[in-house]
């Protein structure tokens, strides 16, 4: 399966390093998973190798089974109406 995907659709593989890795003749996610660890993390650093690991099953990133609560609040009003006017925005804005 490895070998169908694009090194470009691997998480954590930007423009930039997909443009290197092609460059070395790495175009798969199965390239990328069987390349060296030393030079992935030479040139990409722990991230890259982490990456890598992921690839071969080893566990890098920490999964959070429930999303943490947010910390921050929202005040949000409504019109009531659909507003499709630039001066009605305008007026409202106004008189708050």
């Amino acid at each position: 399966m490895l070998a169908t995907i694009d090194v470009g659709e691997v998480w954590g593989i930007g423009r930039r390093n997909k443009a290197k890795l092609l460059q070395a003749g790495i175009k798969t996610a199965l390239q990328l998973k069987q390349a060296r660890d030393g030079w992935i993390k030479k040139r990409f650093g722990i991230f890259g190798l982490r990456t890598v690991l992921e690839l071969r099953g080893t566990p890098c990133f920490a999964m959070e089974p429930v999303a943490p609560p947010k910390k921050m609040r929202i005040v949000s009003r409504s019109f009531g109406h659909l507003v499709t006017e630039l001066s009605d925005l305008k007026e409202a804005i106004a008189k708050r």
